[in-house]
């Protein structure tokens, strides 16, 4: 498994908060539009601005129900690969890194030592495995 593999739950995470922000914008916009000030009659379209709206909202929660079940498989993917490794430590280090979705800090927290000697044991492991792997 690569580094860029290992990432995707972090980078899916961020796809979703980034629909959830359009669908906050969208839920939050204003459908009433003042009143044209040229007393003419506006074009009848087949679809409301709030039809329009309504089915904007619902695509937008459907990408996000679909990116939710793409960080569901990754995740399952890294815990499978996870309990493949041998070394207790790394396999914590990878967990809190990739599936817990922790900052270096945090991890140091959590397993003593420093954020940068934890980034560094990962980074060097992966290196090892791809090493292995060729």
């Amino acid at each position: 498994m690569t580094k860029n593999d290992l990432s995707q739950i972090y980078y899916l995470n961020r796809e979703v908060r980034m629909w959830q922000q359009e669908l906050e914008r969208l839920e939050c916009a204003s459908v009433i539009k003042s009143p044209g000030v040229d007393g003419l009659p506006h074009g009848s379209g087949t679809e409301s601005k709030v039809e329009k709206l309504a089915a904007e909202k619902e695509d937008i929660r459907i990408i996000i129900e679909g990116i939710l079940k793409k960080i569901d498989l990754k995740r399952k993917e890294i815990l499978e690969y996870i309990n493949k490794i041998d070394d207790s430590y790394m396999r914590q280090v990878i967990y809190y890194r990739t599936v817990a979705l922790m900052r270096w800090e945090k991890i140091a927290d959590e397993l003593g030592g420093s954020g940068d000697s934890h980034r560094k044991a990962y980074e060097r492991f992966l290196i090892n495995e791809k090493k292995r792997e060729s």
